[in-house]
């Protein structure tokens, strides 16, 4: 039976990366393990970035019209 290999939440996936950069910051692991630590950091990045650009895509507002009606429209970050 082939096992399934479980999804990280976002909040999963930005603890590892916050892991990663605080054992390459003591810079005290061997070159080979600090390059592997890298990639693994590189690939959460990418994937942290994409779960981003996915739920900001989701993300609208529903406005009700006068007629009763549900309008979808883009959400619009506000500069803070």
């Amino acid at each position: 039976m082939a096992t399934r290999k479980k999804q990280l939440s976002f909040e999963e996936k930005m603890n590892q990366l916050e892991d990663i950069v605080i054992n390459l910051e003591k810079g005290t692991a061997p070159l080979d393990e600090s390059m592997q630590l890298f990639e693994e950091g590189m690939k959460l990045s990418a994937e942290i970035q994409k779960m981003l650009e996915t739920a900001e895509q989701k993300v609208t507002l529903l406005t009700k019209q006068s007629d009763g009606t549900i309008s979808e429209q883009d959400f619009e970050q506000e500069d803070v």
